[in-house]
């Protein structure tokens, strides 16, 4: 199963308890037209033959997360219902943990992977090299001088081991690419402010110090340093 459809699965209970509580608040339909307005906006572009947007798909995504982010925040802390606000913020809050806990799973796993590449490459076994070798001798020894029989053994065992190098060398390069790609991923995770704080979801009160946290400022700053 692909990644993001591991994640779906897993969100999916979480995400339908948000959904009922935003549908019992009488504000899901607010909360999907933001959730959807970026979809709408290729949906609509797309209808009306326009070219791919140029704009980078990250500071896409993070302008998207912006507004997504503020319109919840909007939206939740008007409830006048305080318990089922509090619910509510609860509920999205879980959500978001729940998120953040496969993000690291995910990275846990690459590293792993990583780790124990990096551990055959050390590791490197002579063994089965060794083994044809010893074969190959035994054989051509009954035919030929055994000097010349230890010769040629090399060669099929040299053959072994250089194609069990490649395949723990290539195994390890395919390991540090795919943990660079995760690496960033987290990084780029880190960047993105939580819709709700813990300090709030406690208090059942909207923090505005927290209002002006932004994605997209965090992105910018990030390529801007990745950039350099």
């Amino acid at each position: 199963m692909p990644p993001h459809s591991e994640l779906e699965e897993v969100l999916k209970p979480h995400l339908a308890r948000v959904l009922e509580l935003e549908t019992q608040a009488r504000i899901k339909h607010h909360a999907d037209w933001a959730r959807e307005a970026s979809k709408r906006a290729r949906d609509a572009a797309a209808e009306r033959g326009d070219p791919p947007d140029p704009v980078d798909p990250e500071i896409s995504r993070a302008r998207d997360a912006d507004h997504v982010r503020t319109t919840l925040r909007d939206l939740y802390f008007a409830v006048p219902d305080s318990g089922l606000r509090r619910e509510m913020l609860s509920a999205q809050r879980h959500l978001q943990d729940v998120r953040a806990s496969h993000g690291r799973l995910e990275f846990q796993q690459v590293s792993m992977h990583l780790q124990n590449a990096k551990n055959a490459a050390k590791r490197f076994l002579w063994g089965p090299a060794i083994l044809v070798a010893a074969i190959a001798f035994a054989a051509g020894a009954f035919f030929v001088d055994p000097v010349v029989a230890g010769m040629l053994a090399l060669i099929p065992g040299l053959a072994v081991a250089w194609r069990s190098h490649t395949r723990v060398q290539n195994e390890l390069r395919r390991a540090k690419a795919a943990y660079r790609r995760a690496n960033r991923r987290r990084c780029i995770r880190e960047l993105y402010p939580d819709t709700l704080s813990e300090q709030e979801v406690h208090a059942g009160l909207r923090d505005r110090t927290r209002d002006r946290e932004s994605a997209y400022k965090n992105l910018m700053r990030f390529l801007e340093r990745e950039g350099q």
